[in-house]
């Protein structure tokens, strides 16, 4: 009970007996597990009066006496609070200090143009820079705030970002702890002079790809994406890798730092997208669709948010609405089959592999 009552208190009081069970269940598996392991232990030791679970009468516990792998609760405390002071010290860092990571990683024998800018680099086009490799423009940690900071705290995170990605763009050009080769290639790169013209060629918002998420009744996971899990009502297909930059950088336990939440991982084939994934949960607001915060974890919005996959999700939800205002009915009671058949007919293509026969099975299935 205790356990129940420290890990899952904020959970929903429904869910609290499947995983009050859960923790039992836990609990006499490990106790079948230590009297399964404490008599093969007794069974080597000179014989004598045992109880029912193997113990020598007048003898301590091997086991019981065993050192415990796990470090002392006061010691682990410690160390989780000195990692802890590291990380906060290095999220204070101003972003010139910062900027050592990247010279640091340089001396340590990274030679890489810490950038994705191949192959357009040189030939004269517009480049769009994207972060890559361990330290890039991307500015772990300082976006935390965001979803549900001011507008007042928004525009200093905004200027942070800025303050950082100029700044290191200036480091990779200018200071001589950068390899030669990267500094040059480096210098010849600038701001576009026709772009952003009445803000100094800066963009006048910044690029948000995640933030709050609505939870509906179906929650797009990695599940989906990776095809061993399929939504039986899709309204759209996604097909981009499952997609995430680093999220925070950590002090190990030795001292070093180390990125954390990096993810790349490519969809075996096209996956359908939950039509319950881009409407609230029933009971809750009924004329209301998300096309572009939809219910996803973090991994599967990774590879949901491309700009297509939003377009086909939106007209979906289009049509959507109009049965539903043709109906007079909540957007979680229009029929699916309905719906696909529409979607269908409308050239949407929401199953992999496209079936040139899907509406009339989707009219089939309409059909009273």
């Amino acid at each position: 009970m205790l356990s129940l009552v420290r890990s899952y208190a904020a959970r929903p009081a429904d869910e609290w007996k499947p995983l009050f069970y859960r923790i039992l269940d836990n609990r006499i598996l490990d106790m079948q597990r230590r009297r399964t392991v404490r008599g093969r232990v007794m069974s080597l030791l000179p014989f004598g009066a045992r109880d029912r679970d193997g113990a020598v009468e007048g003898e301590e516990d091997p086991i019981e006496q065993a050192p415990s792998p796990v470090a002392a609760p006061l010691e682990q405390l410690e160390m989780e609070e000195a990692i802890g002071a590291l990380e906060s010290a290095i999220a204070a860092l101003p972003d010139r200090q910062r900027q050592c990571f990247l010279l640091r990683n340089f001396e340590a024998g990274d030679m890489r143009m810490p950038a994705l800018i191949e192959p357009l680099e040189g030939s004269g086009s517009k480049v769009d820079w994207n972060n890559m490799h361990a330290v890039g423009t991307d500015h772990p940690g300082a976006n935390y705030e965001y979803p549900e900071a001011s507008y007042e705290r928004r525009v200093e995170i905004e200027n942070q970002h800025k303050t950082y990605i100029l700044g290191f763009l200036w480091t990779m050009a200018n200071n001589p702890r950068v390899p030669e080769d990267i500094r040059k290639r480096a210098a010849t790169y600038g701001l576009p002079k026709d772009e952003f013209t009445d803000n100094g060629g800066w963009p006048w918002m910044i690029y948000i790809r995640e933030a709050r998420r609505m939870i509906g009744d179906y929650v797009m996971t990695q599940h989906d994406c990776e095809g061993t899990k399929s939504a039986p009502d899709p309204v759209a297909l996604g097909s981009f890798g499952m997609d995430s930059h680093c999220v925070q950088h950590f002090v190990t336990g030795k001292g070093t730092v180390q990125n954390e939440g990096v993810i790349w991982r490519v969809p075996p084939k096209p996956y359908g997208i939950s039509y319950r994934s881009v409407i609230p949960k029933v009971g809750e607001c009924e004329n209301l669709f998300v096309p572009i915060c939809l219910s996803t974890s973090h991994v599967a919005h990774g590879s949901i948010r491309m700009e297509p996959v939003f377009m086909a999700l939106s007209q979906s939800c289009a049509v959507a609405a109009s049965l539903a205002i043709g109906e007079n009915v909540p957007v979680q009671k229009i029929a699916y089959p309905a719906l696909a058949e529409k979607l269908l007919a409308a050239g949407q293509v929401i199953r992999y592999p496209h079936n040139p026969r899907s509406i009339a099975v989707e009219r089939e299935k309409a059909t009273p």
